[in-house]
Formats: structure tokens, sequence, C-alpha cells
């Protein structure tokens, strides 16, 4: 056992230092590197007990770490959704922590300095299943409800991917609790189970690092792709930077786009163009464009497409069985993959998912 406990041991170790190579500034990958890093400490945490002591406290004594998983998935996931984590709010999620901690500390200093008492031990157990399972549970339950319990292999979108390693952790605590609640039904009917259920759990948190460090690397590619965009918007502004509109100016074009598309619905024409934008608001097309580039960092087709998906989700919400193939038609769209491409392009899930989303008042 104490090797295997070495080899995942540094498997997490290499994991959390190469989410750290990969790591953009976000607190939600500090998060991730966070949550692996317990892991790291967890599993030292149990070589040393497998180092120091019988089998028998190896097996029951658990670590105070395992209180922590829970809530730094939930600090990851509400990172990634842009949700407030006030140091109050940090401190109650992590205060069953720091109490099994005191627990945990006095049951060590016990077993370090006075003989072994197999019934502490066995107490012990009992006591940190009791904690441990509810934690894993519910976090896990809860951040499974809030994204989705299927997994969308096909969904390589940044929000795709950020759900895809929520998702993995939560499942990874869902496993945990499922195995601790198995050991403590065992434990309670002194049963002795000939499969060693701590292989289970060992195997399956390997396939979690490798897979959450491979969407990792996609995320970062994502965001590499992301910034070259950028650049290519701070290109575009250079080029307009030599042309005669003041702020003032743009501003006032932005103004009659707005009114053009907010009032008279022109996007709902599939066949409109920025020539036609052109003509109705009577501004050349040039300087439309620079408008668009410099104030809204967009583009004549971005700013089209981004008007037909909102009113595509307004018709949505209003008829919640509709066809969407119907409205893709009705919010301006010549066909159903550009309709397709475009709304996952911009909210991350396809119509199909919106609208189950919807019927399941999720969204």
């Amino acid at each position: 056992m104490l090797n295997i406990l070495f080899f995942v041991a540094f498997q997490s170790f290499v994991l959390v230092f190469l989410l750290f190579l990969n790591k953009k500034d976000k607190k939600e990958d500090y998060y991730l590197m966070s949550f692996f890093g317990i892991v790291f400490l967890h599993i030292v945490f149990k070589m040393a007990l497998s180092y120091f002591f019988n089998d028998l406290v190896f097996n029951k004594v658990h670590a105070s770490f395992s209180l922590l998983y829970g809530p730094v998935l939930y600090f990851f996931y509400a990172s990634a959704y842009g949700i407030e984590l006030t140091n109050k709010k940090v401190f109650l999620h992590t205060l069953p922590f720091l109490f099994s901690s005191m627990v945990n500390i006095g049951m060590l200093i016990h077993l370090f300095f006075f003989e072994e008492n197999d019934q502490w031990v066995e107490i012990y157990d009992i006591f940190s299943m009791m904690l441990f399972v509810p934690s894993l549970l519910l976090y896990s339950l809860f951040c499974l409800k809030k994204l989705a319990f299927s997994f969308d292999f096909k969904d390589e979108t940044i929000i795709g991917l950020r759900n895809k390693m929520i998702q993995l952790l939560s499942y990874m605590l869902l496993f945990s609790g499922f195995l601790a609640i198995l050991g403590l039904f065992f434990t309670i009917i002194h049963f002795e189970s000939i499969l060693n259920l701590r292989y289970f759990y060992y195997g399956f948190l390997l396939v979690i690092m490798i897979t959450t460090l491979n969407y990792r690397i996609k995320l970062t590619h994502k965001f590499q792709l992301s910034n070259e965009e950028g650049n290519v918007i701070e290109k575009a502004k250079e080029k307009y930077k030599n042309y005669d509109l003041n702020e003032d100016e743009m501003d006032a074009i932005i103004n009659k786009i707005n009114h053009s598309f907010e009032s008279q619905k022109v996007y709902l024409n599939p066949d409109f163009s920025l020539d036609l934008l052109s003509q109705n608001i009577n501004i050349p097309k040039i300087k439309i464009t620079q408008a668009l580039n410099i104030k809204l960092d967009s583009n004549f087709y971005n700013y089209l497409n981004y008007f037909r998906i909102e009113e595509s989700k307004r018709l949505i919400k209003k008829s919640k069985n509709s066809s969407l193939i119907d409205i893709s038609i009705e919010s301006g769209f010549k066909n159903k993959s550009t309709f397709y491409k475009n709304f996952k392009l911009l909210n991350g899930i396809t119509p199909k998912e919106y609208q189950k989303n919807l019927l399941l008042n999720f969204v």
C-alpha cells in the first residue's frame, strides 16, 4: 500500500506543478491547484500513518483534509462563475475542517504519547465518517445540480471545459462519499471485506487527475486563441486610428446602429448586410466598421449575430417546446447550422441544451 500511496502522491504533486505552469492568474486556477494540493497533503498524511502505526490506525484514523475538498470545490465553482466569496463565507465553509483538525491533532497526540486504544480508534473512525460523508455528498451534489449530472464530451468551449472539470471533481467527491458509506457500513456490522476499497479510490483518483489536467491544458489553448482574437481586434483599432472620427462621432454612430437594431429589428432580415445598414442609417461602411471595432471590440457580423441569438433566447423562453428550426428562421438565421454554431459560441451550450435547461428551470 505504501508504494501505491507514494505513486499517487507523486502524481498529485506533478499535477499541481503542471497546473501552476498553466495558470492564468485567476482565482479559479489557484482553487484548482489547492484542491489537488490537498490531495497531496492528505496522501502524505496517510503515508506517515502507514509508516509510524499499525494497519488499524492507518485504516481508521482519517485526516481532516476530507472536510476541505467540498469547500474548495465550491470555491472553484464560485470563482469560475463570478460568485462573490467574502472572508466570512470562506470562514464558514472551512469551519468544520478547523473543528475536525483540533480533534484530529488530539487523536494523534494520544496515539504518539499514550498506549494505542483500539476502541478509541473505532469511535474516532465513526465520528470522522459522520462528518466527512455529508460534506462530500452535499458539495458534490450541489455543484452537479447547478451544472448537469450528464457529461457533454463534445463541448470544447471555455465554459464547457470549466464545467467538465467541476463535474469531474464533483464525481470524485461523490465516489469518495459512496466508498466512505460502504466502509462505515462494514465497520458497524464488523465485516472484513476481501477487497480493499482504497484501491478503487486511488485508481479512480488517478483517472480524475489525468483527465482534469487534459481539460486544463485544452482550456489554456482556448485562452491563447482568445488572446489571439484580442490581438486581431487591437490590430483593427490600429488600422482605423488615422481616420478622422472622434469619440463623439463614434458614439453617435453606435447610437444610430443600436436604434436601427432595437427599434426596427433589422437583424430579423436574413439578408441584412453591412451595405443595407449603411443605407439605412446613411453612414459609410468604413465609419460603421471603425465605430464597431473601436467602441465595441466587435465587427458587424458578430454584432448582428448577438442580436439574433438574444432574439432566439427570447423566443425559446416564450414557447419552451417550439421547434428550434422555426426559432432560428424567426431570429434571422438562414440555416440551422449557423444558428447552432453562433448560439454555442455566445452561450457555451447548444440551443437544445438551453431549451432543456429552461424546462428543468436551470436557466
